[in-house]
């Protein structure tokens, strides 16, 4: 009798894969990318629309990794859909690319936001990029650890990051005033605001929901 396959021990319930998906959607691109979103649309109309439209796109990308995932239970994500849909040589570059250039990038700068939060915040006493390299070494010990030791601490993080978007909303409601005459370009000379740009509005928009 021959011996089954080597399989994935699931570990994680329901509540953990939903605060991890919220975390990969939910990054350090919120906490920074807003006023930099008003800043290029030129109105709040537009950066709202900017927020609403990056929205839509990530919930129709959401709904078709769903039906992929569906459709296709196997591990490995956006590698196994390019194997099985195009060719395994471009899933294997797919990977590299991901490991090397396009996850590393994304954790780098949530890895930066942190440190200089940190440092303002906690006047924690470590350069920017010290203390960012430390957070990232500490996490990919944590998960070396085990899928229980990275998941308890990503939901903990998680959850803290929702408790913080819930402060900035209501003191942004409790703060509310009218705004200036000269708008957005208010918290630039005028010289120094840039042209109302859609298209460039909508690329820290698509940074911050990119989790999907």
């Amino acid at each position: 009798m021959e011996a089954s396959a080597p399989a994935l021990a699931r570990k994680l319930g329901l509540a953990d894969v939903t605060l991890i998906v919220m975390g990969g959607m939910i990054g350090s691109g919120i906490f920074v990318n807003p006023a930099v979103v008003a800043l290029r649309a030129g109105s709040g109309g537009a950066a709202i629309a900017a927020w609403l439209l990056g929205g839509a796109i990530a919930i129709a990308g959401a709904f078709i990794y769903a039906e992929l995932g569906a459709r296709r239970p196997e591990a490995g994500g956006q590698y196994a859909y390019f194997r099985e849909a195009f060719h395994p040589g471009l899933a294997f570059a797919y990977a590299w690319a991901l490991l090397l250039l396009i996850q590393t990038g994304g954790m780098a700068a949530s890895a930066m936001t942190f440190a200089r939060y940190a440092r303002e915040l906690a006047h924690v006493p470590l350069p920017e990029g010290v203390l960012s390299a430390c957070v990232l070494g500490l996490l990919t010990l944590v998960n070396a650890l085990g899928v229980r030791a990275g998941a308890g601490t990503q939901n903990v993080l998680m959850l803290l990051k929702i408790v913080a978007i819930l402060a900035i909303v209501a003191a942004g409601v409790a703060l509310v005033h009218p705004a200036p005459a000269s708008g957005f370009a208010g918290a630039v000379e005028p010289h120094d605001a840039p042209e109302p740009n859609f298209g460039a509005a909508m690329v820290p928009v698509l940074f911050a929901y990119g989790g999907w």
